[in-house]
Order: structure tokens, then sequence, then C-alpha cells
């Protein structure tokens, strides 16, 4: 769902952005441990983004 610009009330998005933003370091930290254990995993994360690209693209 997309909302349009300033539509949101600025508190509503840095809530919203506070709430986002430690999943998001988390994940991103864990995405780093795990392509340095394991470097043959570039390519899958790759195909991973490329397959949802393409799913969010499609008109379902």
């Amino acid at each position: 769902m997309h909302i349009m610009e300033g539509f949101l009330p600025i508190e509503w998005a840095l809530f919203w952005w506070g709430v986002t933003l430690p999943s998001l370091i988390i994940g991103l930290l864990s995405i780093k441990k795990k392509l340095q254990e394991h470097p043959e995993f570039k390519m899958m994360l790759g195909l991973s983004g490329a397959f949802a690209f393409v799913l969010s693209a499609l008109k379902i």
C-alpha cells in the first residue's frame, strides 16, 4: 500500500521509522555476517531480490 506525500503526519512517520530501523539494521547485519561466512550465498541473495521485484511488479 502506498501513502501519498504529505498525508502521513510527521509524528507518525517518525514513529514508524523508529519501529522499522532496528529490524532493518539487525537484518542487514545478519546478511553481512552470513555472506562473510558463506560468500557463495551472494548469487542466491541476488536471485531472491530479483524474484521479489518481479512478484511485486505483477498485477495480482
